[in-house]
Parts: structure tokens; sequence; C-alpha cells
């Protein structure tokens, strides 16, 4: 389970490191308050999960931050493919002698909103994310842009 929670991380961030990729060629977006919707289908299970939250956040600054950690883990990536305004990858990830392979897609509406469609599997798991973000406003208040608020159920 653990290894589809680092999944579901590199879902919500929905980047990628690649032989020829760098952070800047990840998708940026305007930070605010934003509306995240996380659905996981584990295939042998009925109901998917279903989780939604919303924070004062910059998901382009979390994005990158995550790229930095996970670059510097056991994962391995290919290189972002960027057609007009989705962006997509495979990657690899070995934790605790398990590995978790993973094929991501990423489409960008403007730097408002996207939507993350990520497939994961180990040899006795496997999973589809996906993650439907939009900014809804401003944060709250001077200078909160940078500032988390807390989760709220939709």
């Amino acid at each position: 389970m653990r290894i589809l929670r680092a999944s579901l991380l590199i879902a919500l961030a929905g980047v990628a490191h690649g032989a020829a990729a760098t952070p800047d060629d990840l998708p940026t977006f305007k930070p605010g308050l934003w509306s995240f919707s996380l659905t996981v289908n584990s295939y042998g299970e009925k109901d998917p999960q279903v989780r939604t939250m919303t924070r004062c956040a910059d998901p382009g600054e979390e994005i990158r931050k995550k790229w930095r950690s996970l670059s510097l883990q056991a994962c391995q990536f290919s290189p972002i493919k960027h057609t007009g305004n989705s962006w997509s990858y495979t990657s690899s990830c070995n934790n605790q002698g398990r590995t978790v392979q993973m094929k991501s897609l990423i489409i960008v509406n403007k730097d408002n909103s996207y939507r993350s469609e990520t497939q994961s599997h180990t040899l006795s798991q496997a999973s589809r994310e996906i993650v439907v973000a939009r900014r809804v406003s401003d944060c709250p208040g001077p200078g909160a842009t940078a500032k988390r608020v807390p989760a709220v159920k939709e």
C-alpha cells in the first residue's frame, strides 16, 4: 500500500524526470485557492476511493519540489513528452525491493486547471488514479498564497 501511496503523490504532482527534462520543462500554474479531487480505483475493489480538498497552493512549485525529491530517490523516468496541452511519461520506482511501474498523462487547461491520469502496478497490485484540480480564487487574506488552509470536503 505504501508503494501505491507513493504513486498517488506522483499523480498529484503530475511530474516526471527524464534524461533531457528539467523542472523548467514542467507545467506552471497560477497560485491561489485550489480544489483537488482524487479518485483511486484499485483493481479488484468494488468501489473507487474519492477524496476532495480545497487549499491554498502553488501547484507549479509543488510539482517542482516533488520532482526534485523523486530525482534523489530510486525512481527512473522516461523523458517528458509534451504535445500541445498534454504531458506524458512513464516511470519505475523501487522501494524496499518492490517495483512500481507507472504511466501518466497530464492535461493542462491554461494555468488554472489540470487533469492527471496515472496507471500504477506492482507484481501484486494495480490501480488507476485521476486527479482533477482547478483554481477557485485568490487565497483569503493578504499574502496567503503560500499558506495552506484546512482541507474542506466538497
